[in-house]
């Protein structure tokens, strides 16, 4: 064959080589993402889910940052979501845990404490389903009294754990208690009486179970927030306060402080403590949800 017919056929095979690879390399993100391409826009592959746009922030959390940039490069649709988590850590993807602790066989803490709370999780996620979807704020409320009765019992456990703190370091957590006062009195509801925590004392295993729950909790807080603006509550629910909300909306280190804690917390003595921690808390917010009284301070029932 001629050399410039040489050089054709190679640039012709080359081209055609790269395109097989980019575009498998795409699907594979597609995959690795748990979404499936459709016309103009991308679902969730898990069936009846919510769905929500997802963000350049959101994929920094769900750890495939480099894959956002394959599906630019690719040209894919922009408009591509992902399942919507609705309070708790239980839905996310495994793609959140961080290393399992070095060792293939060895579940990071966050792992074990997901796999040992499934049905507190599924029970919290049933009880408040559809609640953006609701045609009044009756179940918003009680979600935003279930949170300020919880973590006024929890957030004091953690608050100068010197233990806790030594651990995340510089990684500090954000308390959110002057949000969720503020929505309380904003909406004008009656604070649920103060429920007290039953595991005593509270070392660094019982502070890393607490929170997994706390901080895991505004995963979901970030997804229900974006949907509130989305559907336009504010204006359907005149009166409405969304500040925890948006206060758990921002990002907070949740997932590098849950490895800190992996990697400090790797006895299996220590590891049953944090998650007989994580279920009683989970516990305190289900007790929160029961001690809830549907009238406001002023003795008047929200619309």
């Amino acid at each position: 064959m001629p050399k410039g017919r040489r050089k054709v056929a190679f640039w012709f095979f080359r081209t055609q080589f790269r395109r097989r690879h980019d575009s498998g390399h795409a699907n594979r993100n597609l995959r690795q993402a748990k979404i499936v391409r459709q016309p103009q826009r991308a679902y969730s592959a898990i069936p009846g889910a919510q769905q929500v746009a997802i963000t350049k922030e959101d994929c920094r959390v769900f750890g495939f940052t480099s894959r956002v940039h394959s599906l630019r490069r690719h040209k894919l649709d922009p408009s591509w979501t992902i399942s919507k988590c609705k309070m708790t850590d239980a839905a996310l993807s495994i793609h959140l845990d961080g290393p399992s602790d070095g060792r293939l066989s060895t579940p990071s803490l966050r792992q074990l404490l997901r796999s040992g709370t499934t049905d507190r999780h599924a029970a919290l996620d049933r009880f408040f389903e559809g609640m953006t979807a609701a045609s009044d704020p009756g179940l918003y409320q009680r979600f935003i009294a279930m949170n300020q009765a919880a973590h006024s019992a929890l957030e004091p456990l953690l608050d100068g754990h010197a233990g806790l703190n030594a651990t995340i370091g510089s990684n500090s957590r954000t308390i959110l208690l002057r949000a969720l006062a503020s929505d309380m009195r904003q909406m004008g509801l009656r604070p649920v009486a103060t429920i007290p925590f039953p595991v005593h004392p509270v070392g660094l295993p019982e502070a890393a179970g607490i929170t997994y729950v706390l901080d895991g909790s505004r995963l979901g807080a970030r997804f229900i927030h974006r949907d509130f603006l989305a559907r336009g509550l504010a204006t359907q629910w005149p009166g409405i306060s969304t500040a925890y909300l948006e206060a758990a909306a921002l990002a907070d280190g949740f997932r590098d402080r849950m490895i800190d804690l992996s990697a400090a917390i790797r006895g299996a003595p220590q590891r049953a403590r944090a998650l007989a921690a994580a279920n009683a808390a989970f516990a305190l917010f289900e007790a929160a949800i029961a001690g809830f009284s549907p009238t406001s301070e002023k003795g008047i029932a929200p619309s």
